[in-house]
């Protein structure tokens, strides 16, 4: 079985000591299930419109569950994102 994690900086665990949220999580479900693959695609400072742009090489994982998480960036002031 293969997950992959795809997201901005809060999934890629951005300025957290121990690898990253996805980093932990994924070594949380190999340790807990053998035989299951852990993909990360998470990016620092992402957001939906860049997603966009990365979104071919999350589904030529050809995952069988794929985790998502955008929005974080899209609601900072820095961002422009558009309709």
């Amino acid at each position: 079985m293969k997950i992959t994690i795809f997201g901005d900086s809060i999934t890629n665990g951005f300025g957290m000591d121990e690898g990253g949220s996805s980093n932990i999580l994924a070594s949380l479900i190999e340790k807990k299930k053998s035989g299951v693959e852990v993909v990360l695609h998470g990016m620092n400072g992402d957001d939906t419109y860049g997603a966009l742009l990365r979104l071919k090489y999350v589904v030529e994982e050809a995952a069988d569950l794929n985790f998502v998480f955008f929005g974080a960036n899209d609601a900072s002031p820095y961002h422009l994102i558009r309709p």
